[in-house]
């Protein structure tokens, strides 16, 4: 699946990409603010929320403490001493940190939460120089356990299509099951056996499944040309392919429920989905129709998702504004619907408020070679 942030302010409907800003002289950066809260910070249940979970944990907290300074602009010097649970339940873990600068008589301890993100501002006794953190990325974590909950959902109801290789969307030489496809088809086998699966419970090899690439045989007048193999490549170089390719009764194991013409083949590979540069390459058994080529090699188009529809919900009874957005983290799912949205940031009171407001909200679906997939996305909800 695919990571974006789609921001409203950029994707109300109708008004497509903003004109860009004219040029501006170069500045001092603005400064952040400090919070107004004496207990932000300097207590686990108030954390310092910077988001970035997973493998951009510790270059996003790092940013932060570069970000702050003493009360005289002094260099901060934060190093972690620990972690701690998230207060209420929240996903993930609090890190505890050990601060202090030229003149602090006593380190101080300040507690950062990297699974939730807010708006920069420093603590109080604190300034905030500049903010270098910006909005998170996708939690990937995150992304493949709402990509799991999903795919049971989905495949438990319908059987999903593979994903053309050929950039015309005609899957004339073949198709590919990427990851959350495979998910699904799981499901569907799983219910179709009288054994369905629970929300969050994961379709066996869920944890290995990356994708799978099924290449057809080509008829000619005259024969049939069989593939031998399938290779996937970019510009930083080949695809380390997962084992043998298979046929037969092996390829309907390797993608569940797959009713495939006589003379296919597939093959696995641990990438999630194909990307955009990515290059696949099919040899076959003899010369192609028409021609003297035993191969052909198919270039992957990929297109970003967009937003069509996402109107600003209004402020709830008893709110009164300016109130800080809600942060969400959502699937985006091939009818370009929002689903599986979970809390990252913002007010807690507004999250099903929030949540409720993304029902109203389409996207026309990322794709690959014009077929609709699934994409994780980072959502901001701003109440008017």
């Amino acid at each position: 699946m695919h990571n974006v942030l789609i921001a409203l302010v950029l994707m109300q409907a109708g008004q497509g990409a903003p004109a860009p800003a004219p040029s501006a002289p170069q500045s001092q950066p603005a400064p952040c603010p400090v919070s107004a809260d004496a207990e932000f910070g300097r207590v686990p249940a108030k954390p310092i929320r910077v988001g970035g979970a997973g493998v951009y944990l510790a270059s996003r907290q790092r940013r932060y403490f570069e970000s702050v300074r003493g009360p005289g602009g002094e260099t901060v010097t934060a190093t972690r001493r620990g972690s701690a649970p998230n207060a209420g339940g929240e996903r993930g873990m609090v890190d505890v940190y050990e601060v202090t600068y030229e003149g602090l008589e006593k380190p101080l301890t300040l507690y950062v939460d990297s699974y939730h993100y807010e708006s920069i501002a420093a603590p109080q006794g604190f300034q905030c120089v500049e903010d270098r953190l910006g909005p998170p990325p996708v939690d990937a974590l995150l992304a493949m356990e709402m990509g799991e909950r999903l795919a049971i959902a989905v495949g438990s109801e319908k059987d999903l299509p593979g994903i053309s290789l050929d950039a015309d969307g005609s899957s004339t030489h073949g198709v590919v099951y990427d990851r959350f496809l495979l998910m699904a088809r799981s499901a569907r086998a799983a219910a179709a056996a009288g054994t369905p699966l629970q929300p969050d419970q994961r379709p066996a090899r869920s944890a290995q499944l990356g994708m799978v690439l099924v290449a057809y045989p080509q008829t000619c007048t005259d024969r049939a040309v069989i593939p031998v193999s399938i290779e996937v490549g970019s510009a930083q170089g080949g695809v380390k392919p997962t084992g043998g390719s298979v046929t037969g009764d092996a390829l309907t194991k390797l993608v569940p429920g797959l009713t495939a013409a006589t003379g296919s083949i597939g093959q696995a590979f641990a990438l999630a989905g194909l990307r955009q540069g990515d290059a696949v390459r099919i040899t076959y058994s003899g010369a192609l129709c028409g021609g003297t080529e035993t191969s052909v090699i198919l270039p992957v188009k990929v297109t970003g998702m967009r937003g069509v529809n996402m109107p600003q919900p209004p402020l709830p009874a008893g709110f009164t504004a300016p109130i800080s957005p809600v942060w969400l983290q959502v699937v985006v799912d091939q009818e370009g619907r929002l689903r599986e949205a979970t809390y990252v940031g913002g007010p807690k009171e507004l999250v099903e408020a929030a949540i409720a407001a993304l029902r109203d909200w389409r996207a026309d679906p990322a794709r690959v070679n014009g077929t609709p997939i699934t994409a994780d996305s980072l959502v901001v909800i701003t109440f008017k």
